[in-house]
């Protein structure tokens, strides 16, 4: 099984609800498994005015090859309610692949890693959560090194977290 690093964000309707059903569907897939899930970040958006998002991120260890898993991270969207009108536009839910450490690709469909995951904390953040995130980098350089270039104010720590079922505030 590979171990890839993906990105989950809502900012429409019920975003806790979107996230949960997100990693619920990832985890309930045959062929993943879901290793850890960062704690939950209120984030700033990019692109047009919208709401802010709700960020976490997630190691899995799957036999799918990065396009299937790309087509089964779009399915999920697609069964939350995520319409593609506008780019960096406001989703019920985003499931980014994010960095496929034994691989780097580059498709018409796909791109890994994450073309700008260095430049955006709200990525980088719940990244650096992850188990084993530290040992990763990024155009020649660590994560925390990219982390440390962002605005901290881009990025708010939650009170949730997953608890292996749903998101829950913790006490």
């Amino acid at each position: 099984m590979k171990s890839v690093y993906l990105g989950l964000g809502s900012n429409i309707g019920d975003t806790q609800r979107h996230i949960s059903l997100g990693l619920q569907a990832l985890q309930a897939h045959p062929q993943i498994s879901l290793v850890s899930v960062s704690r939950l970040y209120q984030t700033r958006p990019i692109g047009p005015a919208q709401s802010d998002y709700l960020n976490c991120a997630a190691l899995i260890r799957t036999t799918l090859e990065p396009e299937a898993l790309l087509d089964l991270c779009q399915e999920i969207e697609h069964q939350n309610g995520r319409e593609r009108n506008e780019r960096w536009g406001p989703r019920t839910l985003d499931l980014d692949l994010l960095i496929w450490p034994s691989a780097s690709i580059e498709t018409e469909r796909l791109t890994l890693p994450h073309p700008r995951a260095q430049e955006r904390l709200f990525v980088l953040a719940p990244l650096l959560d992850l188990p084993e995130a530290h040992t990763i980098h990024l155009a020649g350089e660590a994560l925390t090194t990219h982390a440390e270039r962002c605005d901290p104010n881009d990025v708010r720590l939650t009170s949730l977290i997953w608890s292996g079922e749903a998101l829950q505030e913790t006490l």
